[in-house]
Parts: C-alpha cells; sequence; structure tokens
C-alpha cells in the first residue's frame, strides 16, 4: 500500500493550474450571466421562471394602496407633529 502511495507524486503546478482554471470558468460564467440577465432586463423583457405568477384582484390591489396611502399620512402627521413643535419636552437640565 505505501509503494502504491509512493508512486503518485503531488503536483503542485497542475492543482494550480486546475484551480485557476476553475476559477475562471466560474468568474467569466458568472460575468457571462449577469451581462445577460442585464441586457434581457433593459430591453423590457422579464427572466424566464417556473415560477407562476400570482393573480391580484383590482380589489385587492385598491385596498392595498389605501393601506399604504393611510399609512404614509398618520407618518407625514407625525413628522409634523416633530417639525411645528407639536411635542413639548422638559429639558432636565434647566
Amino acid at each position: 500500500m505505501q509503494e502504491l502511495t509512493r508512486s503518485v507524486r503531488p503536483d503542485p503546478e497542475r492543482h494550480w493550474a486546475l484551480l485557476l482554471i476553475v476559477a475562471f470558468v466560474a468568474f467569466f460564467g458568472t460575468v457571462a450571466w449577469n451581462v445577460w440577465a442585464f441586457e434581457t432586463v433593459v430591453s423590457g423583457e422579464s427572466i424566464p421562471s417556473d415560477v407562476p405568477v400570482a393573480v391580484v384582484k383590482e380589489a385587492d390591489n385598491e385596498s392595498a394602496l389605501i393601506s399604504v396611502r393611510t399609512f404614509f399620512e398618520r407618518r407625514a402627521a407625525e413628522e409634523a407633529k416633530y417639525v411645528n413643535r407639536g411635542y413639548s419636552y422638559t429639558d432636565p437640565s434647566q
């Protein structure tokens, strides 16, 4: 058994070359994928997917818009209280 393991010599140069080749292939594959995805989205298309598109009813969409609008109106009212001194604070240093 020792004879078998001694006959196979490690070749660091080959290992590094293989590692770098795999790294370059992976890198350029990733770059190619990102370029394709970017060009697809810029041209107005969507990236193909097997996930089914959810159908949203108009009523659900309207109620969601109303709830979002209400949230931002409350937030604006709260911000106005801070800006217009609607809140009063006691200064503990005086």
